[in-house]
């Protein structure tokens, strides 16, 4: 009802590994079939284990755009295409950049290079002269 509102679901019904089969339910194509011009974005997230003893989080978007189908009009079966090819593409890019380990293609939204624990345990380690951040050693660097 709102023109600017964003929902935010897990289409498959649960968080699902990137090695597992894609299976979507069709709520979220149901949907977008409802409403005039939906922007459905498809977001993989990923949980990995690079250089720290914490994971660090990926995520990839793309947009579930419908195929042009002989001027048909959007329905719950065309954006269900839509959703499952977004998503798909979405977690394949997703896992083989991770796999790679190269940082590269990813930008630093959160830390600009060093992560950060509990604020307050920041300032605690500062205090007593030992750095608030943890410095991500990354394979290469400085050999």
């Amino acid at each position: 009802r709102e023109p600017d509102a964003a929902l935010w679901i897990t289409p498959q019904g649960e968080f699902a590994d990137v090695r597992t089969e894609l299976r979507v339910r069709p709520g979220v194509a149901a949907m977008a079939a409802s409403l005039d011009n939906p922007v459905v974005i498809a977001l993989a997230v990923e949980y990995a284990f690079w250089v720290d003893q914490k994971p660090e989080i990926f995520l990839h978007a793309r947009r579930a755009e419908l195929s042009e189908e002989l001027g048909a009009e959007p329905s719950t079966t065309s954006w269900q295409r839509a959703v499952v090819g977004a998503l798909d593409e979405a977690r394949s890019t997703l896992a083989s950049r991770v796999a790679a380990r190269d940082p590269e293609p990813f930008e630093i939204v959160i830390g600009k290079g060093e992560a950060k624990t509990i604020p307050l345990w920041d300032t605690v380690m500062k205090l007593r002269g030992h750095s608030g951040s943890i410095e991500a050693k990354r394979r290469g660097a400085g050999s």
